[in-house]
């Protein structure tokens, strides 16, 4: 993984919405779990942070296998999903019943230790931003988030 950004990287605008399932692809619905709600898509991380890293681009194919299983971001650390292409199903843990589709130039902020995992059914490129506070030691690159550990 790197520790630069890609050079697609196209910053979501605050307060852009994720979209339903519904509105993201005409005719179809969700058929297993909830639907994915028309939710407010946060690209405002808390003031103070520093900027660690951003990880690789990685798409429906290529991903760490973590991402796909409940996982949290480190203590002190706050991670920014950003989609570049396409859209992705974002899910909260404690609340799975409000799972929200991120389209491109979307993003979801992600506090620290708040378990949560991605929905990959479609085309996709999104890449991970890792902030810490300023006051918190910075974990080591690939353990920002349990998804990245490769143990």
């Amino acid at each position: 993984m790197s520790t630069g950004g890609s050079s697609d990287y196209s910053p979501s605008s605050p307060g852009r919405l994720a979209r339903s399932e519904a509105e993201s692809k005409p005719g179809s619905t969700r058929t297993t779990g909830p639907s994915p709600r028309l939710a407010p898509v946060t690209a405002a991380l808390p003031t103070g942070l520093e900027h660690v890293r951003t990880t690789d681009v990685f798409d429906e194919h290529h991903h760490p296998a973590g991402l796909l299983r409940a996982h949290r971001v480190a203590d002190g650390v706050w991670a920014r999903l950003v989609v570049h292409r396409g859209e992705l199903t974002f899910v909260f843990e404690d609340d799975a019943e409000h799972p929200m589709v991120v389209a491109a130039e979307g993003s979801v902020v992600i506090p620290p230790g708040r378990l949560h995992h991605v929905e990959l059914g479609r085309p996709v490129r999104f890449a991970l931003e890792f902030h810490r506070e300023r006051t918190a030691d910075a974990p080591a690159a690939g353990r920002e988030s349990t998804a990245l550990d490769p143990s």
